[in-house]
């Protein structure tokens, strides 16, 4: 027969068995919770980094819009310098132009001035012509009016009875005379008058002037 003793060692060692395992199923738990937390905590960590790769990427996005704009910016730039360079140009050529047809006004000018100027000299030069004209035409008559003089002279002293006759014919003849040049200076004198008058050019003017002077 077993003692009493015996058996209540038995069950305290049943009961002491018992709660190791109870013990080990306690450590058993904590560890499958350190894991579940270890998981969680992975999770966790993997979450982040999958922030911070989206964060990474919506920066590089921005990043590549703002260059983007940069870009376009540039261009735009570029785009309003080119119009300024055409413009510049457009406005040089234009200068360009008003300075060619300046020229050509002025070119325009100078040949009418010109044409005036031979214009003027060809009618200075028609007028001296037609004064040598009648000075040569004056000449011719005076000189047949000195020949008619002349005949009459020897004519009249020809006859002792008309002496008298002769010497009233002289006296009619000096007065005509007179009054020729007379008439003569006045004619003259609206000829130079005239060909003053019709002289513009202070250039004309003063040759004019000098080839009176000379006749």
């Amino acid at each position: 027969m077993s003692s009493p003793g015996a058996h209540e060692g038995e069950g305290e060692g049943e009961g002491e068995g018992e709660g190791e395992e109870e013990k080990e199923k306690e450590k058993e738990k904590e560890k499958e919770k350190e894991k579940e937390k270890e998981k969680e905590k992975e999770k966790e960590k993997e979450k982040e980094k999958e922030k911070e790769k989206e964060k990474e990427e919506e920066e590089e996005e921005e990043e590549e819009e703002e260059e983007e704009e940069e870009e376009e910016e540039k261009e735009k730039e570029k785009e309003k310098e080119k119009e300024k360079e055409k413009e510049k140009e457009k406005e040089k050529k234009e200068k360009e132009k008003e300075k060619e047809e300046e020229k050509e006004k002025e070119k325009e000018k100078e040949k009418e001035k010109e044409k005036e100027k031979e214009e003027e000299e060809k009618e200075e030069e028609e007028e001296e012509e037609e004064e040598e004209e009648e000075e040569e035409e004056e000449e011719e008559e005076e000189e047949e009016e000195e020949e008619e003089r002349r005949r009459r002279g020897e004519g009249g002293g020809g006859g002792g009875g008309g002496g008298g006759g002769g010497g009233e014919e002289e006296e009619e003849e000096e007065e005509e005379e007179e009054e020729e040049e007379e008439e003569e200076e006045e004619e003259e004198e609206e000829k130079q008058a005239l060909r003053v008058s019709k002289v513009s050019s202070p250039d004309l003017l003063c040759s004019v002037q000098q080839k009176v002077a000379f006749d």
